[in-house]
C-alpha cells in the first residue's frame, strides 16, 4: 500500500508540474521571460513562492529538530526567521525592486556590478556569480541526495535511478518555462509540505492528549535554570540569541528570493504579497515548533531531522496518512532544487554570453540544463551531505551579499574594490569559521563574517567633496566618516 500510494502521489505531482510547464512555455520568448517573467508575477505567486524559499522544507525540519533538542529555546529561531522576513518585506523588497528597475538589473550580481565602473564591472559580476554557483550547487546537491534517498525507498529502486528521475523532471520543467515553472513547483512544494506537516502535528497532539499535556511534558524536560535559553545565562545566552538572529536574517541574500522581488508586477502586488508570505510563514514555523516539542515529549535519543520526522510519524500517524507524509517530504526536497537552479542559471547566462550577445532565452535554457546535470553527477558521486552543509551555504550567501546589499540600499555608494572585498571576506570567513568547533547559537559562523563584511562595505564608500569650497581638492569631515 505504501509503495502504491507513494507512486500515485508522485505521478500526480510530476504530471501537474510538467503539464503546467508545457502550458506556460508559450510565455517565454526572450531571456527576461525566463529570468523574471517579464516582471509580471502577481501577488499570490510572489508571496507564497518567496515564503517557501525563505523558509524552505529543510529549515522547517531543522527547526523541528532544534525544538526537539533544546526545547523552548527553539522559539528564538522562529522569531529570528520572522524578523528576517519582516526586514525583507518592509525594507529590502521595495527598495531593491525600485533600484533593479532603475538599473534594468536581472540578478543580484548584475545589480552589484551596476555601480562598479568599467574596470571592475565584469570582475564584480563574475565574483558574485561564482559565489552563487558554489553555494547553490553545493546546497542543491545535498537536497537532491536527500530526495533521491527517500524516493528510492518509496519506489523500491536505487538512489541512482531516483536521482536521474528527479533531475530529468526538474530540468524539463525548468527549461520549458523558467521562473514560471519554478513558481509552480514552489506552490506544489508548499501545498504538500503544509498538509504533510499539519497531519504530523495534529496526530502528535492527539497522541499526547492536547495542549495542556504537551506544555506540561515540554516543561518537565526543560532545564531548571534559564529554560528559554537552553540552560545558558549571561554572555552565552546573548550569544545564542544573536546567533539565531543572524541565521534568520540570511534569507535576504538568497538569489531565488531576490528574483521574486525583481519579478513582482507592481508596488500594490508587493504589498499584498507581503501579507500572504508572512501569514504562511507564521503558520509553518508554528507547526514546525509543535512537531519538535511533541517529539520531545514522545521520543527519546539522538535523532537527525529526517529520523525525527519518520519516528514521530510512525508512532502517531495512521499508515495511509504516514505514506502521504513521506511522499510529501520527497516532493518538497526534490522540487526545492528548481528555484535555486533557475536563479543560478540566469546568473550564468548573464556572465557566459559574449559582450555583444543579447540576453537570450536559449542561453538560459542551456545554462539551467548544464547546471542540473552537473549537480546530478555530484549528487551521485559525492558523499552524502548533512544539514551542516546546507547551513554553510545559507550563511555563506548571507555574509557575502547581505552586508553589501543592506549598505547599497541605504543609498551609500561603495567603491568597487570595497564591494569585492566585502563579498569575498564574508564568503571566506564563513567557510573558515565553519571548520571551527560550534559555539552557542553558532555565533562565530553566523555573525562575525557578516560583521566583517559590513565593516568593509561601510568603510569603502566614495569620498565626497565639499562643493562650496574654493579648493575642491580639500577633504571635509565627510571624507573620514564611514557613512
Amino acid at each position: 500500500m505504501f509503495n502504491d500510494l507513494g507512486s500515485a502521489a508522485l505521478t500526480v505531482s510530476t504530471s501537474v508540474l510538467l503539464v503546467a510547464a508545457w502550458w506556460l512555455r508559450s510565455r517565454l520568448h526572450i531571456g527576461e521571460d525566463f529570468a523574471l517573467a517579464r516582471r509580471r508575477l502577481h501577488a499570490t505567486m510572489v508571496g507564497l513562492t518567496q515564503a517557501i524559499n525563505c523558509v524552505p522544507a529543510w529549515i522547517l525540519l531543522m527547526l523541528s529538530l532544534l525544538a526537539y533538542s533544546i526545547g523552548l529555546a527553539a522559539l528564538w529561531m522562529a522569531l529570528a526567521m520572522l524578523v528576517g522576513l519582516a526586514i525583507n518585506w518592509w525594507w529590502v523588497a521595495p527598495q531593491l525592486r525600485k533600484q533593479a528597475l532603475a538599473t534594468n538589473s536581472f540578478t543580484l550580481s548584475h545589480w552589484f556590478a551596476s555601480t562598479a565602473g568599467d574596470s571592475l564591472h565584469a570582475v564584480t559580476r563574475r565574483s558574485a556569480t561564482s559565489i552563487v554557483v558554489f553555494c547553490i550547487g553545493l546546497a542543491t546537491v545535498t537536497q537532491l541526495q536527500w530526495a533521491a534517498s527517500r524516493l528510492a525507498g518509496v519506489l523500491g529502486t536505487s538512489a541512482l535511478v531516483a536521482t536521474v528521475l528527479i533531475v530529468g523532471v526538474l530540468l524539463i520543467a525548468a527549461a520549458l518555462a523558467g521562473i514560471w515553472a519554478a513558481c509552480i513547483g514552489d506552490l506544489l512544494q508548499l501545498s504538500v509540505l503544509t498538509v504533510g506537516l499539519l497531519l504530523v502535528a495534529i496526530y502528535s497532539l492527539i497522541a499526547i492528549g492536547g495542549w495542556q499535556p504537551l506544555w506540561s511534558g515540554v516543561m518537565a524536560r526543560e532545564r531548571a535554570l534559564a529554560p528559554w535559553f537552553n540552560g545558558y545565562s549571561g554572555v552565552l545566552a546573548v550569544a545564542l540569541v544573536v546567533g539565531v538572529l543572524f541565521a534568520g536574517l540570511a534569507s535576504a541574500a538568497q538569489p531565488q528570493v531576490i528574483a521574486r522581488y525583481f519579478a513582482c508586477r507592481d508596488e500594490l502586488a508587493l504589498r499584498r504579497a507581503r501579507l500572504i508570505a508572512l501569514s504562511w510563514s507564521v503558520f509553518a514555523l508554528t507547526i514546525a515548533l509543535l512537531i519538535g516539542w511533541s517529539a520531545r515529549v514522545l521520543l527519546s535519543g539522538q535523532l537527525s531531522a529526517g529520523e525525527l520526522l519518520d519516528a514521530l510519524t510512525s508512532k502517531t500517524v495512521p499508515s495511509a496518512a504516514a505514506a502521504f507524509v513521506s511522499v510529501a517530504i520527497v516532493i518538497a526536497f526534490a522540487i526545492s532544487c528548481m528555484s535555486p537552479w533557475v536563479a543560478t542559471a540566469v546568473h550564468l547566462a548573464m556572465d557566459l554570453r559574449g559582450p555583444q550577445q543579447a540576453f537570450s532565452l536559449l542561453w538560459c535554457q542551456v545554462c539551467v540544463c548544464l547546471l542540473g546535470v552537473l549537480v546530478g553527477l555530484a549528487a551521485i558521486y559525492l558523499p552524502a551531505g548533512n544539514e551542516d552543509r546546507l547551513w554553510l551555504c545559507w550563511h555563506a550567501l548571507s555574509a557575502a551579499f547581505g552586508p553589501l546589499l543592506l549598505v547599497r540600499l541605504t543609498g551609500k555608494k561603495v567603491r568597487p574594490a570595497s564591494a569585492l572585498g566585502a563579498m569575498w571576506s564574508g564568503f571566506v570567513l564563513t567557510a573558515l569559521f565553519h571548520l571551527m568547533p560550534d559555539t552557542p547559537g553558532d555565533l562565530l559562523e553566523r555573525s562575525l563574517p557578516f560583521i566583517a563584511a559590513m565593516g568593509i562595505a561601510l568603510s569603502g564608500g566614495d569620498q565626497r567633496r565639499n562643493p562650496n569650497r574654493a579648493d575642491r581638492g580639500d577633504k571635509t569631515i565627510h571624507d573620514h566618516l564611514p557613512i
